[in-house]
């Protein structure tokens, strides 16, 4: 500062001139003396740190430091080139010399600065956020957070800037804390409860609060195990062939069941039934429901069988075969070998279920081929590669050819798949096929599928009213009175017609069916009254028509002597001339059968549609197979059927047929028709309701409308004249050469012993034929019988040859007489076929163009016929190959193929054939995803398209390879041993399934909720459960055929959802005590009356005639037992000749072995046979199949009933006949006098015996102290029985004395009794078990008739209920037999 002041006033001296001398002159520049301070050299005047402290002189001044003196420095505590005295930060500590002194740190002191907890620059002490969060210290006081910790910040939930403690609405949801009930969840705010799990099928979004209502696939899972622990039902309908309904009932904890198996009627009602109960009581309640087949009221039995004689027929042993595990879940299948079960214990590491993918991924088997790409690079589906071929479509688009007539439509006009209309709907809505549209039949049942013409202006046949006015003959029976006196609809006279009216006579004459078995002969020949034999033994049968078979023509024989005799027999009462009755006029059901007709009332017939008289209503006979023709009444005795009058007035149907008219047209009593007839024009009499019914009655074709249309279509002869169409088949030669009517020619031939061939119409007609002459019968000159013998063609059997050709068929081919067959043809116009010429005019199509029927020029047709698209045209426009519908769905589309050589349906294409000369209506195309097979045969590849194609492509030795397999899903799963196989719980909800859940509440208040699905197989599951506790209460599955039909019906149930399941599980043991059902079932014959008829043996000997053919001989040259005689089979080598029975038989009966079957080394069989008399046409077998019992040679020569024949005969006592011996005691009289026959008494008598029980329920015939015990009785009748379940026909017998003999089984077994050996089949004399019995002549017994199985309580088997009562049909026994493997064989715990 003083070097400052002292410089300025130097500086104003100079410039005021103060200083320097006045006048001074000096000559020399004087040298001038400066001042330099620190001594560098620099005058202090130039020098900018005079003292050279490093300070510069002006900042000296500044510092308060002298600038002269080195010495004296201007103070800087940071050192940082600035004096404190200027320096705004002294220690250089980042803070101000202001802010520290404010702060209270020391400003020269750079360890002391101010506190800044959020290193914000702002000490702590005038900071308003300390913690540098964002938040004020004063805000997180208030807030509760710590000011001074920056993680420590005021919650602000819905983050608008207010922390929670002082907002009033914390999670900004627009409702105020205090009203809110969630005030922390801005979703929740009015409480609303509901199901929050995502997963569970009930999942509320909008829910605030879970209230434990979820319900989980798991959930259901769950619940249905749980119940099968309890009481159950499984109930299952099978819809193939008949309702079959089978029902269990389950006590898992108890060990009780129910085993219910039932046959329904088309509507539902019970046919049959039977229920087992097994409540553990020691007894088995069995309750029977039989519908009698004649009719009549059910037959109702209820009884109790000691349990230890039960087996509940349901499998509980049988697991699955295979089980694989993919540590999560398992996968079972069966697999079968030679019709046995593959038993897989280690099956639980393989992975056939399993599909490797190409990039390494796995899928399951079942997702292979199935339309939906599972793996990621698609290679669990087909990659198709094409030929490249291309269709064209009709709008010019192009497509792959392979695409075509795939049934999906590709091109954009759907002209790539074929849209002809194949099914129509009536106007009645019945359905039928379009082929039969306008194929002059009404089809329909109401004519909407027949051209309409108004032939009126052309018809010229008419009808003469008994008015003498005429009508056209169309207007006959048309249901409209044309005649003024209506006798165009109900001409007057008639008579009264019984509705079975006629019995054929042998000779073919006809009488009346009354005087049929009426004590008198009506017909000539007598054959109308019953015929015996010398036994007594009715031999005359009368066959009547089963109505109600799905064969044609199919009859039932019923004896003479029931013709007539009050009891019916037949279907439709057809024995039973006065209880069939007159025809009537209304009927009960569809008359006639025509289901086109409406019903009044139903009727049921073998579970078809039937019709029968008014008459049979109300008459105390059930002809209606539930009896619906007769009244039915409830317990109480109030009646519950009724009938409908035409007025709609619903009255009792006890009052039809009561003689009092109910309903006011008087409907519901019986009209009885008076039939009138029609008079042909030829004289010929036939039914007046024949007219116009489109079928030519009178055989010159006058009951038929006639019209005069000009015909459009002619016949060329041969000659090359030409005749109308209409004259083609006619019966008349209009052409000169006869080539208009039909020719036969006979097919036939007979072979002469010369090797000529001559029409087998030329054997036997009294002029020999063949050079020798063998074609006529011979005899021998001594005994005068016939020698001369004919072997039938393909049966093999002979016959003799005076048979052949005699009107009457002897041969079971019957190639014993001729046959003729059409020679004359007819060639479509169009060439496209070849028909029989009796194929013309017979008012069918059969060409393709129609011209094998007569064309007519007709009037227009005023039909109308809708297309698919709704459009309209007329039905004759329909397929007349000209397209009309605007869619094109009248015509069947065409494909031409390439070369242009031919057009065929467009069925045809893709089809897998080539049926155009060129192949151009097929495409080429190649699967590239080929995969190894995975099974036990290793080394065989397929295409990925062919699996699931059902057909087994890969190499197995299972008899479902592995392509084909199939897998359930299963669960818990543990191997019980080979027999048993893998037992598993069974997956009820398959989590591959996509499940619906719905509410619903039953008529009780409950509310449920129901989980519907389909599987990919079509399968419909619905499950319904408690809504409130989630317990399990019903599952039903409904599976379908391919078409859509639905075949089966599974309902599960618990107790919880119907409590009479547990009443059901209880046994009444107050029902009386049956033996269980065994029948007996005797193979022999029974014992033979004594009545001296005697054999003489060829030696004179006599012996029993019953002793004839028994398999024994008797006679002592053995001429009692059939001898016969057989072919010859030649050996390879040297032509030797050995019996045809040696062929074959495991022994070498050839020198060279050529008898018997020889292999390659490859296994493969090299011996052949040449059918012995087919041969000759090239009928060749394998060597094995000669001698295996199963005709396989045509001649059937390959077996021991072709190529031998009996040589010995039995002469008849008429001496009228001789038959083989063989026939002898056949039990069939085969000589007209019956005397082939031994007399026998009923029942039994020695032979085998075997016990079998009746019922669909299986039963054993006990151990130890409950064993059955074989019974000998003399009974004095017995009916004949019959269980189709065991395919069993035995005898019940009745008005039995006391026991002759009881004898245990292990008596017999042991061998105490001669003449009784017992075999038991299962050799363990266990439960379960099966014995045959044989009774042979040591057993020394007097007076025995009957074998009966008793229980040693003395309660015979033989009068179970179910061995008495009618057995259901065979379809029932087959079908109840699979129902309860349906519910047992789930394969699953």
């Amino acid at each position: 500062m003083n070097k400052f002041l002292t410089l300025l006033f130097a500086l104003m001296l100079v410039l005021s001139g103060c200083l320097g001398g006045e006048d001074v002159i000096d000559n020399e520049e004087p040298q001038p003396i400066l001042l330099d301070t620190d001594g560098d050299g620099i005058p202090d005047v130039d020098d900018v740190d005079d003292d050279n402290d490093s300070w510069n002189d002006v900042h000296e001044l500044n510092c308060d430091s002298d600038s002269l003196l080195a010495s004296s420095v201007p103070a800087d505590v940071d050192g940082d080139g600035i004096c404190d005295v200027r320096d705004s930060d002294k220690d250089g500590d980042g803070w101000s010399n202001i802010d520290e002194e404010a702060c209270g740190s020391n400003p020269v002191l750079a360890t002391d600065m101010p506190a800044d907890a959020d290193d914000d620059g702002t000490c702590d002490a005038f900071d308003e956020d300390v913690d540098g969060d964002s938040y004020a210290d004063g805000v997180e006081n208030q807030c509760g957070s710590d000011p001074l910790d920056a993680t420590s910040i005021p919650a602000d939930l819905d983050d608008d800037g207010t922390c929670d403690a002082l907002d009033d609405d914390i999670d900004g949801d627009g409702v105020a804390n205090a009203a809110d009930f969630a005030p922390e969840d801005p979703d929740k705010s009015e409480g609303k409860g509901g199901c929050t799990n995502s997963s569970a099928f009930n999942y509320d979004e909008t829910a605030e609060v879970d209230d434990a209502s979820c319900f989980t696939l798991e959930d259901a899972e769950e619940a249905v195990s749980t119940a099968m622990a309890g009481i159950i039902s499984i109930q299952g309908i099978s819809y193939t062939d008949m309702l079959m309904q089978t029902t269990m009932i389950m006590d898992e904890a108890y060990g009780k069941t129910s085993l219910s198996l039932a046959m329904l009627g088309e509507n539902g009602q019970t046919l049959y039934q039977a229920t087992y109960v097994n409540d553990g009581s020691g007894f088995v309640e069995v309750d029977l429901y039989v519908t009698p087949d004649e009719g009549g009221s059910p037959m109702i039995e209820q009884y109790k069988v000691n349990g230890a004689y039960y087996v509940a027929n349901m499998d509980e042993d049988s697991g699955w075969s295979h089980c694989e595990y993919d540590g999560t879940n398992w996968y079972c299948a069966e697999i079968g070998m030679n019709g046995d079960m593959v038993y897989n214990s280690d099956s639980e590491t393989e992975t056939y279920h399993q599909f490797a993918c190409a990039n390494g991924e796995t899928v399951l088997l079942s997702q292979v081929n199935d339309g939906t790409a599972d793996c990621s690079d698609v290679s669990d589906e087909p990659n198709i590669q094409t030929d490249g071929s291309l269709f064209l479509c009709n709008d010019g688009s192009t497509i792959d050819f392979h695409l075509a007539n795939d049934g999906t439509a590709d091109c954009t006009d759907g002209s790539d798949e074929d849209n002809f209309m194949t099914q129509i709907t009536c106007d009645n809505g019945n359905t039928i096929s379009s082929y039969w549209v306008d194929n002059g039949y009404d089809d329909c049942g109401d004519g909407s599928d027949e051209p309409v013409y108004d032939m009126s202006a052309y018809e010229t046949s008419s009808y003469t009213c008994e008015d003498g006015s005429e009508v056209t003959l169309s207007s006959v029976n048309d249901g409209t009175d044309d005649c003024a006196d209506g006798t165009d609809e109900n001409p007057t006279g008639g008579q009264l017609t019984m509705l079975w009216d006629t019995f054929v006579c042998y000779d073919e004459e006809e009488i009346p069916l009354y005087l049929a078995n009426d004590g008198e002969e009506d017909c000539a020949d007598g054959s109308d009254e019953p015929n015996y034999d010398q036994a007594g033994q009715e031999i005359s049968l009368y066959e009547c028509y089963v109505f109600a078979s799905d064969e044609e023509e199919e009859t039932n024989d019923i004896f003479l002597s029931e013709l007539n005799d009050g009891v019916i027999d037949c279907d439709l009462r057809q024995d039973e001339a006065f209880l069939a009755g007159n025809e009537t006029e209304n009927w009960f059901g569809f008359e006639n059968f025509d289901v086109s007709e409406e019903p009044n009332g139903d009727c049921f017939i073998d579970g078809e549609y039937f019709g029968i008289p008014w008459s049979w209503v109300n008459d105390g006979i059930d002809d209606c197979d539930d009896g619906t023709d007769e009244p039915a009444y409830d317990e109480s005795g109030e009646e519950t059927s009724t009938m409908m009058c035409d007025d709609g007035m619903e009255i009792s149907l006890s009052w039809a047929n009561d003689g009092e008219e109910d309903c006011e047209d008087g409907e519901d009593e019986t009209t009885l028709a008076m039939v009138t007839n029609f008079v042909c024009e030829d004289g010929d009499e036939i039914h007046f309701s024949w007219v116009n019914d489109e079928y030519d009655d009178c055989e010159d074709g006058s009951d038929e409308p006639t019209y005069d249309l000009e015909e459009l279509t002619v016949f060329e002869c041969d000659d090359g004249t030409f005749i109308p169409f209409s004259h083609v088949n006619d019966g008349s030669d209009d052409c000169t050469d006869a080539e208009d009517e039909v020719v036969l020619s006979e097919l036939s031939e007979f072979n002469c012993a010369s090797s000529d061939t001559i029409p087998l119409s030329f054997v036997n007609d009294g002029e020999e034929d063949c050079p020798s002459g063998d074609d006529e019968p011979s005899y021998d000159l001594i005994t005068g019988s016939e020698v001369s013998t004919y072997t039938c063609q393909y049966s093999g059997e002979s016959i003799a040859l005076s048979l052949v050709n005699d009107g009457g068929y002897d041969c079971e081919d019957y190639t014993d007489e001729p046959y003729y067959g059409e020679s004359s043809t007819f060639e479509c116009v169009d060439g496209s076929d070849i028909i029989p010429l009796s194929y013309a005019n017979d008012d069918y199509e059969d060409c393709g163009d129609g011209s094998d029927e007569a064309q007519y020029e007709m009037p227009e047709d005023e039909s109308v016929f809708s297309c698919a698209d709704g459009s309209e045209i007329t039905v004759s426009q329909f397929s007349d190959g000209a397209v009309d519908c605007a869619d094109g769905s009248d015509e069947p589309a065409t494909f031409v193929c390439g070369d242009d050589s031919n057009e065929i349906p467009f069925g045809y294409v893709n089809d897998g054939y080539d049926d155009c000369d060129d192949g151009s209506d097929e495409s080429v195309i190649e699967d590239l995803n080929v995969v190894d097979c995975k099974s036990p045969v290793e080394g065989s590849t397929l295409t990925v398209s062919q699996f699931h194609d059902g057909n087994s492509d890969c190499l197995s030795d299972w008899e479902e390879s592995w392509d084909e397999m199939e897998f359930d899903l299963a669960t818990d799963c543990e191997w019980k041993g080979d027999g048993i196989g893998w037992m598993c719980a069974e997956v009820f909800f398959p989590t591959d399934v996509t499940y619906e859940m719905w509410m619903h509440t039953n008529e009780n208040g409950l509310e449920m909720i129901g989980l519907n699905s389909t599987s990919t197989d079509g399968t419909i599951t619905t499950a319904m459960f408690d809504a409130s506790t989630h317990a399990f209460l019903i599952m039903e599955d409904t599976l379908f055929d391919d078409d859509g039909i639905m075949t089966e019906h599974m309902m599960l149930k618990t107790s919880a959802y119907d409590a009479t399941l547990i009443d059901a599980l209880m046994v009444d043991t107050t029902l009386d005590t049956h033996a269980p059902p065994y029948a007996v079932v005797f193979e022999g014959e029974p014992h033979a009356v004594d009545d001296g008829k005697v054999f003489v043996c060829d030696d004179g000997e006599e012996v029993p005639f019953a002793y004839v053919n028994d398999g024994e001989e008797d006679c002592t040259d053995s001429s009692d037992e059939p001898t016969y005689e057989e072919e010859v089979y030649t050996c390879s080598d040297d032509g030797s000749e050995i019996p045809m029975s040696a062929v074959n038989d495991g022994e070498d009966d050839c020198a060279d072995g050529s008898d018997e079957p020889a292999y390659d080394g490859d296994g493969f069989e090299i011996s052949n046979f040449i059918c012995l008399y087919s041969g000759a046409d090239g009928d060749e077998i394998p060597l094995s199949y000669v001698n295996d019992g199963y005709d396989d040679c045509q001649d059937g020569s390959d077996e021991q009933e072709g190529y031998s024949w009996e040589i010995s005969s039995f002469v008849c006592e008429d001496g009228e006949d001789e038959i083989d011996l063989s026939f002898v005691n056949d039990g069939e009289a085969n000589c007209m006098d019956g005397s082939d026959e031994a007399t026998v008494g009923e029942g039994h008598g020695y032979g085998q015996y075997s016990f079998s029980y009746t019922g669909p329920a299986s039963w054993t015939m006990g151990a130890d102290t409950n064993m059955l015990e074989i019974v000998l009785a003399d009974c004095d009748s017995f009916d004949d029985g019959s269980s189709l379940f065991s395919n069993a026909d035995y005898l019940i017998p009745s008005d039995c004395g006391d026991e002759l003999a009881r004898y245990t089984m292990e008596e017999i077994m042991n061998g105490d009794i001669a003449g009784l050996e017992l075999v038991d089949l299962d050799e363990d004399m266990n439960p379960g078990n099966e014995f045959i019995l044989f009774i042979d002549e040591e057993f020394e017994l007097e007076g025995w008739n009957t074998v009966r199985l008793s229980t040693p309580d003395g309660e015979y088997t033989d009068e179970n209920p179910q061995v008495q009562l009618p057995a259901p049909g065979i379809g029932f026994a087959l079908i109840a037999m699979l129902g309860a493997a349906m519910l047992a064989g789930r394969r699953n715990e």
